[in-house]
This record gives structure tokens, C-alpha cells and sequence, in this order.
């Protein structure tokens, strides 16, 4: 028969479940917790000690709560939030570098908006590191509409009349398709070239990526746009100005 675990390790094991970010009953159920314990744990202890506050279907650790005790802290916290918001934005670009608040952004969106973060992690492994390099190395070569591999090669040739006598050129760009752009290209590029391809190629696949990225951009704009109406972001991340917590009060 297995030993029961002291009631401080259960305890501990919620509390650091909840630093992360808010969590359902059906998500602290899942960290293999009794349900009569899990309650005890919650109602008798850490909701008690007013660590812990039930948010709708949510339980939220203290320092995750939005509450300010002064007009001034709600300030510091819509500047933060409101210098979050390229970073945010950053979140839906697929093929640039992130913005340097990334990090930040991505913290606030774990503690404070655990479905908006699930989203991203579903993206993030659809859109990999390696295809966001390969769409920032060989973006300019995609035709999107399309989705098919193009490239552009300048051909110069002289103008018609008198311009043309006196030496000036025109330039028009001539369109090379994947088969004959793979070809003759350096050994690793052909090899880059060809996966971003298959990555694309399949049009039913391609669609439901971008599905996956539609769902989250449009909860990122919504979240944008709380914002910049003057709803500090929820949750915390390892930037936020120290704001204090006051007992009873709502912002």
C-alpha cells in the first residue's frame, strides 16, 4: 500500500502550478492530486491564507492578480503593457526575428492567459525555428498567393528609341520556377530550397497550419486591443515593475 505524501508536498506541488499561470480544477486534477485533497489543499490552505483567489473557472496565485493599490501603479502597469505590444504583435510574424520583449510577452501570455498560450505552443511547433529561418532566407523566392517557389532574375535590356541610342537600359525580371531554380543552386541551398517546399507543397496540410495561425492572431489582436483601451495585460513576467498587492480592492 502506498504511503500517503505529507500534506505540505501537495501544497507545493499546486502552488508551483500556479506560479506559472492560472489553472482550472480539471488542469490541478491533473497533476495526479486527489480530488479531496486537492480541495483541502485550495480551500483550507491556500485560498485561506489569501494566496490563492477563484477567478470564474480559474485559480489564480496572488501575485498573478491584476489589483493595484494606487492610481500610479495602474499607470506603471498599462506603460508595460502598452511597451509589450511590438512584441506581441512579433508573436504572429512567421518569418522575422522576434522582437526582444518576446520572452516577456510570451511569460505574461503563461501566467495570465493559459488558452492564448496554448495556441501559441501549437503554432510554435507547426512553425518551427527552422521553417521561420528558411521563410526569413528564402521568403523572397515564395510567391504566397500561390505558394509555389518562384525567383526573380534581372535581365537588362537596351530601350527602344531614341533613349535606346543614348544608352539606356530597361530592367524586367524574368520568373524561374522551383524545378529549374533547385537546379544549378549550391548543394545546401538546394537542400533548403526543397524542404521549404515540401513544407508548402501540401496544400491541405498548408490550410490547417494556417488555421492554427489564424485562431491565434485573432485572439493576439483582441488582447492588442485591450491594451491600448487601457486593460493591463494579466499575469507577470520578469519585467513587470513591482506592483503591490492590496487586499479587496478591484481594478
Amino acid at each position: 500500500m502506498l504511503k500517503k505524501q505529507p500534506i505540505r508536498f501537495r501544497i507545493k506541488t499546486v502552488i508551483e502550478a500556479l506560479k506559472q499561470g492560472k489553472k482550472k480544477w480539471s488542469d490541478l486534477v491533473s497533476l495526479g492530486i486527489p480530488e479531496k485533497t486537492l480541495s483541502r489543499v485550495l480551500n483550507d490552505y491556500l485560498i485561506f491564507w489569501g494566496l490563492v483567489k477563484k477567478e470564474g473557472e480559474y485559480y489564480v496565485w496572488h501575485e498573478n492578480l491584476r489589483v493595484f493599490k494606487s492610481f500610479r501603479e495602474y499607470k506603471l502597469a498599462i506603460r508595460h503593457s502598452r511597451q509589450l505590444i511590438p512584441a506581441l504583435k512579433s508573436i504572429l510574424d512567421i518569418k522575422l526575428e522576434k522582437n526582444p520583449l518576446y520572452l516577456a510577452a510570451k511569460e505574461h501570455l503563461q501566467s495570465g492567459y493559459p488558452e492564448i498560450y496554448a495556441k501559441l505552443e501549437k503554432f510554435e511547433s507547426v512553425f518551427t525555428e527552422r521553417i521561420r529561418y528558411l521563410l526569413a532566407k528564402h521568403g523572397d523566392k515564395i510567391k504566397v498567393g500561390g505558394r509555389d517557389f518562384m525567383l526573380l532574375i534581372p535581365e537588362v535590356k537596351k530601350k527602344k528609341g531614341f533613349l535606346g541610342k543614348l544608352g539606356f537600359n530597361d530592367v524586367e525580371f524574368k520568373k524561374v520556377d522551383i524545378p529549374f531554380l533547385i537546379e544549378g543552386r549550391k548543394k545546401e541551398e538546394e537542400k533548403e530550397l526543397l524542404e521549404l517546399r515540401d513544407f508548402l507543397s501540401d496544400t491541405k496540410a498548408f490550410n490547417e497550419r494556417f488555421e492554427v495561425y489564424r485562431d491565434l492572431a485573432g485572439d493576439i489582436s483582441l488582447l492588442i486591443l485591450k491594451i491600448e483601451m487601457g486593460e493591463p495585460l494579466e499575469g507577470k513576467c520578469s519585467l513587470c515593475p513591482k506592483v503591490r498587492i492590496m487586499e479587496g480592492v478591484k481594478a
